[in-house]
């Protein structure tokens, strides 16, 4: 039974540095038609900068959820979920970190950081299928979302 809260349309940022695993996500996304708007960013500091909606992305809505890899160049993705869970506008965005490490440090320190959940990254296209189908069965289909709203940034605060 889905809920009638989920927006329309629904706004995910993946965070992926990889191509190739940002084209298959998109590709198994683009299948059941439940995502209206995907947005990848490569790095974690290009993450940073959409979700706080800073230079080019000043009039870009915020996205509903955020996908991403645990290893990202630039800025780590515990680095990024740091910054982002700081940020009380930004704090209702649920964040799925996706990792290929089953270590048992990495995955607690994602939660300590404020992950929602996370998952084992999936390297075929089967897998990316059926990755994306509980993302989508549980997030998009069940989970009742806050409305992002725009960050605030005190004028000399670090990102």
């Amino acid at each position: 039974m889905s809920l009638s809260c989920a927006p329309d349309p629904i706004r995910v940022l993946l965070v992926e540095d990889n191509h190739g695993d940002g084209v298959l996500f998109k590709k198994c996304l683009k299948k059941t038609g439940r995502v209206s708007e995907l947005e990848i960013a490569q790095d974690g500091e290009v993450a940073l900068r959409r979700l706080m909606q800073e230079g080019e992305f000043a009039n870009t809505p915020l996205p509903h959820l955020v996908v991403m890899d645990l290893n990202l160049p630039r800025v780590s993705g515990q680095e990024l979920l740091a910054e982002i869970k700081s940020h009380s506008e930004l704090k209702a965005i649920p964040i799925i970190v996706l990792t290929s490490s089953e270590d048992e440090e990495d995955v607690r320190g994602c939660y300590t950081a404020g992950a929602n959940c996370v998952l084992i990254k999936a390297t075929d296209f089967d897998g990316v299928s059926r990755l994306v189908s509980v993302i989508e069965s549980f997030w998009i289909d069940t989970v009742c979302f806050a409305k992002p709203r725009r960050p605030t940034v005190q004028k000399g605060a670090p990102l």
